[in-house]
């Protein structure tokens, strides 16, 4: 049984770690979102951006809508990492019926779950990404709006559905997301299990382990994101430039794109993006190793 994985602790830890990251690094997220959304001749680049929303939001605009992702992830993060042990122990049992050894499967596996944790959490965490997205430029676009406003706006326009627009923009984003977050991170440790003889413990190697899954996943899912990014703020703002009418995931890349006369735009924001996923990577496993030693 050694091989199975408790739901529970893995949902704790989980859940505990997305809090932290959360937090920590939702200044980022921020920067990066408007980069993605706004304009181009809106901000020249990331530090450009960040002084402007200081000069004119002051310090508090870097955690401007940060409420909607803390709740979400305290509660809703639980969800995918418990998805992820469930998957596993599924494919462990599947793979032995099928009489393979652990050795077999055991690089592979992490990948399955990997996906279904992602799109998991897509489902889930579309609402408080909407809120995040929408709330992060309101400013910005000179709309003074609460959380609860917010709601209600959309609730008025769309109902309940529209708390789920992006969804399978999200989808998109999170299912390879998900298999390459969780699937290189077991790799990676068990590759070194195997080459050193012994499990991945210290806190230098864990957090090093984790920024090298933030930099090999940022340049797949970086593109996907601003998508998601600008279906989210162009549905509820009209005063957006972004487009003259809204369109599918396709439509919307494909808009990118050509604005960007190429890949340019689809990658606006990456440096900040590598840098915000790197070290949310790192302090993310870091965390979720520790909490499940202690859990």
């Amino acid at each position: 049984m050694e091989n199975y994985l408790s739901i529970s602790r893995q949902a704790k830890a989980g859940s505990l770690s997305a809090a932290v990251v959360t937090f920590l690094v939702y200044p980022f997220d921020l920067v990066i979102m408007r980069l993605q959304v706004m304009p181009p001749s809106t901000f020249s680049g990331p530090i450009d951006c960040l002084k402007k929303m200081l000069r004119r939001e002051g310090i508090l605009s870097l955690f401007k809508g940060l409420s909607s992702p803390l709740l979400n992830s305290g509660v809703v993060s639980a969800a995918p990492f418990g998805a992820y042990a469930v998957t596993r122990n599924a494919c462990t049992t599947l793979f032995g019926k099928f009489g393979l050894a652990h050795n077999q499967y055991r690089y592979f596996t992490p990948y399955i779950a990997g996906g279904a944790a992602g799109l998991t959490s897509a489902c889930l965490s579309v609402p408080s990404d909407l809120m995040k997205t929408q709330l992060g430029i309101s400013m910005e676009n000179g709309r003074k709006r609460t959380l609860f406003m917010l709601i209600k706006e959309v609730y008025t326009k769309k109902g309940l559905t529209g708390f789920f627009t992006g969804l399978k923009a999200t989808i998109i984003r999170d299912v390879p997301g998900g298999t390459l977050y969780y699937g290189i991170y077991h790799t990676l440790s068990q590759a070194y299990a195997d080459f050193t003889q012994r499990e991945l413990k210290n806190p230098a190697e864990q957090i090093l382990t984790g920024a090298l899954v933030g930099i090999l996943t940022t340049p797949i899912c970086h593109p996907l994101d601003v998508v998601k990014s600008r279906i989210q703020s162009k549905k509820f703002v009209r005063s957006l430039a972004t487009t003259k009418k809204t369109g599918g995931w396709i439509q919307t890349f494909v808009q990118v794109y050509k604005e960007g006369k190429g890949p340019k735009l689809l990658y606006r924001g990456f440096g900040t993006s590598l840098v915000r996923c790197t070290v949310s990577s790192a302090i993310m496993f870091f965390c979720l190793e520790k909490f499940l030693s202690w859990l």
